[in-house]
């Protein structure tokens, strides 16, 4: 089978002023896709890349295997473009950044000591007042009856016993798969199939805090899981009290959750936008064409370093 050969152009981002990230894990990340192409003869490629989220996640020495055309940002998301000219058989692109995480995600055995702890872990990128984050959208369905009736029965007069409650109902009520739900899935699709991915455990979640006049959001990126990583989806929720944090919906739908120290998960936030139209909604990047076929399979890594 014919391949490109790829020369690995450095191409360098030169990351902002941000504040320094004390305590931080550091990790190398690479996001790999190979084209498949039958017949084309032009092939557009965006993907998401690795952003800076002040007091959050700091990005250095983003490179690339190929040249993008550009690299832009639309609604607090960073991408980059590229182009392909009569491609080959494959065609391969390699994303790579180091990336500075400091925000820990929580799962639902993480609230109750942080409220013993009776301190703040916030963000410093929530963007846009806190009834921007309280809105009916495309997924995230805080209106619809069944959703407004489970709301009801989670809400606690403590704003960290509902989020538990919402936490507790996930995991007792729903089943999670790896592989998305048909349509598009979202927080009604998953009330109504009782299985759903992580996007939609996370969409629900986002939809029932809403409902009950939490603020929140689905945030989007890489999860490590004892040296596994993803795609994944998680959530962040702003409280009164404490501040933004985020939280893992899915994780915390399991009932034998580890210490923070032993469960040896890690996060790297790619996107807080749930609604994407730049890449209609996939969960990194999209594949255009003209005549032909085009297959785009992706693989990614991330390590501790």
């Amino acid at each position: 089978m014919e391949r490109t050969t790829c020369l690995f152009l450095i191409l360098s981002i030169v990351a902002r002023d941000s504040p320094k990230l004390e305590p931080s894990t550091k990790f190398h990340l690479r996001i790999k896709y190979s084209l498949t192409c039958n017949g084309t003869r032009s092939i557009n490629v965006v993907s998401l890349i690795p952003k800076i989220f002040d007091g959050e996640q700091m990005v250095k020495n983003v490179t690339f295997s190929e040249s993008p055309l550009k690299v832009f940002e639309v609604e607090g998301a960073k991408y980059a473009e590229f182009s392909f000219s009569t491609p080959p058989l494959i065609v391969n692109l390699e994303i790579n950044a180091t990336v500075h995480r400091s925000q820990d995600v929580l799962w639902s055995s993480d609230l109750e000591p942080m409220r013993k702890r009776g301190r703040k872990v916030p963000l410093y990128n929530s963007r846009g007042k806190l009834g921007d984050f309280l809105i009916d959208e495309r997924y995230i369905e805080k209106s619809n009856p069944l959703i407004r009736q489970i709301a009801s029965q989670v809400k606690a007069e403590d704003e960290i016993d509902t989020i538990k409650n919402t936490l507790f109902y996930l995991r007792d009520n729903f089943k999670y798969r790896a592989d998305p739900s048909p349509g598009g899935g979202g927080a009604t699709k998953l009330v109504d199939l009782k299985v759903g991915d992580c996007s939609e455990f996370t969409d629900l979640f986002v939809a029932l805090c809403r409902s009950n006049e939490i603020p929140s959001r689905a945030v989007r990126g890489v999860m490590s899981y004892k040296n596994i990583p993803s795609k994944h989806a998680w959530a962040e929720v702003h409280l009164k009290k404490y501040g933004w944090f985020q939280v893992d919906p899915t994780m915390s739908t399991m009932k034998d959750q580890e210490s923070p120290r032993q469960r040896e998960a890690f996060y790297i936030c790619m996107t807080k936008l749930r609604n994407d139209d730049t890449i209609c909604n996939y969960m990194f990047g999209i594949c255009r064409w003209q005549v032909g076929k085009v297959r785009m399979d992706d693989e990614i890594e991330m390590t501790v370093e």
